[in-house]
């Protein structure tokens, strides 16, 4: 299976950024679902930190506003 078909595949099962994000937001599971996303990014990331050719790869996770603490929030 190619990435692309991966990404169609998940993109059918989630729905769209545009009705997944608000709807998570909205049930409050935001929060859980971007504790595992974090998590899991971290971890992949270790996992390529050990090998030659993935050691020097970084890596980028969009956050909730929920994510962060009040105190960090920008208010515009």
């Amino acid at each position: 299976m190619h990435t692309t078909e991966r990404c169609y595949k998940i993109t059918a099962l989630l729905g769209r950024d545009s009705q997944f994000i608000p709807l998570a937001e909205e049930s409050g599971l935001i929060v859980p679902i971007g504790r595992w996303v974090l998590e899991a990014a971290c971890a992949q990331l270790k996992s390529w930190s050990q090998h030659e050719h993935t050691g020097r790869l970084a890596l980028s996770v969009n956050v909730s506003a929920r994510h962060l603490p009040t105190s960090a929030r920008i208010i515009a």
